[in-house]
C-alpha cells in the first residue's frame, strides 16, 4: 500500500502541533505554579519550610499499603469506599 504525500503531511502536521501544544501547556503550568521561597507565616516558618520540601505523594507509604492489602492485613469495605468517593465528588 502506498501512502500519498498529502496523507503523510497531514499526519506529520498533527503530530508536530500536538508536540508544540504539549510544550506550551507545560511551560504555562510551570509559570502558574507558586513556589514560595520563604515561609508565608512567620509564626509557622520552619514547619512551612519543611512541609514545602516534602513530596506531594508518599510513594513509600503507598507501597506499604499495597503490600498490606495483598497480604490480607488490611480489609477494605468497598461499599464504604464507594460511598466516601461519591460524597467527596458531590460537594
Amino acid at each position: 500500500m502506498k501512502v500519498p504525500p498529502s496523507t503523510y503531511n497531514v499526519a506529520l502536521a498533527a503530530t508536530n502541533t500536538t508536540n508544540v501544544t504539549r510544550k506550551v501547556e507545560a511551560q504555562m503550568t510551570e509559570e502558574l505554579m507558586v513556589k514560595p521561597s520563604s515561609a508565608i507565616d512567620p509564626a509557622l516558618g520552619e514547619a512551612q519550610s519543611q512541609l514545602s520540601r516534602l513530596p506531594d505523594v508518599d510513594t513509600e507509604r503507598i507501597a506499604e499499603m499495597k503490600d498490606a492489602i495483598k497480604a490480607g492485613k488490611l480489609n477494605i469495605d468497598l461499599d464504604e469506599l464507594t460511598s466516601a468517593i461519591q460524597q467527596y465528588y458531590q460537594r
